[in-house]
């Protein structure tokens, strides 16, 4: 998939690696935060002044980053799916979707509104959890595709231990990956490297990955 991208942007780290936009293309050169690094593209790209949902106008460091689909059912950081919230908003929209929290804002009752939200997020928890299928990420369809694990490369950065635990007892129990994996154009492991080494280890095939074809990886 394309992802949205500013016309201009660049950042170099103290440990000479630099991201830069050219000719539209994100090129990462060496390693760094991707999360962050998301959230600071959508920066520039979207501002940090004006709320996405309710519009009110925020001071920039009280601008928080939402993902339109939540991060607990696949939603990964990418400008497509990053916009600027106030922290209201965010925190009331919890777990449902941009769609789901556009109508849990037109219930006018508490209670209907807190029964519509359980709803929303229980049919997305019974699509994580079944192992028959293969991804049950609450994304749009054209977005994931399924990739064979040994075409895919590690870049050379570390992950999380307790992630990686979680990840392979997941594996273990529904056998398929809880997230799908976020690769650049030429196969790198931008987010999800604790779930890569967990399907290493567990040996899987092939897996959900989001494959990133206006940003390139360069390992340094």
């Amino acid at each position: 998939m394309i992802i949205e991208l500013p016309e201009k942007f660049s950042k170099v780290y103290n440990n000479g690696w630099y991201v830069i936009i050219r000719e539209g293309v994100l090129e990462i050169h060496g390693g760094c935060n991707y999360r962050e690094l998301m959230n600071q593209v959508t920066y520039a790209l979207k501002g940090r002044t004006r709320c996405y949902y309710c519009h009110k106008i925020m001071r920039p460091e009280a601008c928080t980053i939402d993902h339109l689909f939540p991060q607990d059912f696949g939603g990964v950081s990418i400008t497509n799916n990053l916009e600027p919230s106030c922290g209201q908003c965010n925190s009331h929209k919890s777990n449902m979707n941009e769609m789901e929290f556009k109508v849990w804002r037109t219930i006018s009752s508490e209670e209907a509104r807190k029964k519509y939200c359980k709803k929303a997020i229980t049919r997305k928890m019974t699509a994580k959890y079944d192992s028959k299928r293969i991804d049950g990420f609450d994304l749009p369809r054209d977005w994931v595709t399924i990739q064979k694990l040994d075409l895919i490369q590690k870049a050379t950065r570390t992950h999380g231990e307790a992630r990686y635990l979680k990840t392979c007892s997941f594996i273990e129990e529904h056998n398929k990956l809880p997230v799908p994996l976020v690769l650049s154009q030429n196969q790198v492991v931008l987010s999800g490297i604790a779930a890569y080494a967990a399907a290493k280890e567990k040996g899987l095939k092939a897996v959900p990955v989001i494959i990133l074809e206006n940003v390139m990886f360069y390992d340094q």
